[in-house]
């Protein structure tokens, strides 16, 4: 099954399109196009790495920790696209 999914071009295509939605959605909130595939990719392969390791936890543990996902996964809420700060920028302190 392994083998499969690693050479499946119709699961690859699946994964790209579900990427692609997510980096639209990062752009969408403003982060610029390098950081928006960087998120992308993280919160995509976070929910895969879960579903591989059969990682189970209580429902009402795992929304409990929603917001702090969230917070996370998608950063600082955007409030103009373009105005997303930089992983470096929130080092100096501009948020």
């Amino acid at each position: 099954m392994r083998d499969w999914s690693r050479t499946s071009k119709k699961l690859a295509r699946e994964v790209n399109l579900r990427i692609e939605l997510l980096i639209r959605s990062f752009r969408a909130m403003g982060y610029p196009e390098d950081e928006s595939l960087v998120r992308a990719r993280i919160t995509y392969f976070h929910q895969i790495g879960q579903c591989a390791l059969s990682f189970n936890e209580d429902p009402a543990v795992r929304r409990s920790y929603q917001p702090l996902f969230g917070e996370v996964l998608l950063g600082p809420l955007v409030q103009e696209p373009g105005s997303a700060p930089r992983p470096a920028e929130i080092r100096r302190g501009r948020r």
